[in-house]
């Protein structure tokens, strides 16, 4: 049997209903980006503050490694602490890390050759510039602990 073609009535109700199905959706793309930009917006603060905090912690390690190799180096513990003082604070700001506070610690016992210095660093780190607006919220601390050992083979504040 053969199937007869549809009527031209048919096809032209059919053409007028696609025809008021896209009137209906005419401008949701308009709005659909309207609401996802600050979804979209928000996603890139994240981001960039996220690479913030890696980038943070990154310098952060690199100035504790500085710090407890100067500390190592010094012939006195007074002497290991303002040089390890010294070394983050230059190494920190070399990064344009701004830290407030920065706490360091310096634990290097006698300073007797083969011994070590421990220095552990403490930095809070502001993230309110990451928008620009002050929109992202809070500070963040950072903490980072190395331990650098004396060199063996030195001579002492008691050798000459």
């Amino acid at each position: 049997m053969r199937q007869q073609p549809p009527r031209r009535h048919a096809v032209l109700s059919r053409m007028a209903r696609l025809h008021s199905e896209h009137e209906r959706e005419r401008g949701s793309a308009t709005v659909e980006l309207i609401l996802l930009t600050p979804v979209f917006i928000a996603f890139l603060l994240l981001v960039v503050g996220t690479g913030r905090l890696v980038d943070a912690k990154l310098q952060v390690d690199q100035a504790v490694h500085a710090a407890a190799r100067a500390a190592s180096l010094a012939l006195t513990p007074s002497a290991a602490d303002n040089a390890a003082n010294a070394a983050a604070a230059q190494s920190l700001s070399g990064a344009g890390i701004t830290c407030s506070p920065m706490n360091l610690s310096t634990d290097v016992g006698s300073l007797a050759p083969g011994g070590t210095a421990r220095v552990t660093l403490s930095c809070t780190v502001s993230l309110s510039d990451v928008s620009g607006l002050g929109a992202f919220p809070g500070h963040r601390t950072i903490t980072a602990s190395f331990s650098s050992v004396v060199d063996t083979y030195r001579s002492t504040p008691t050798q000459p």
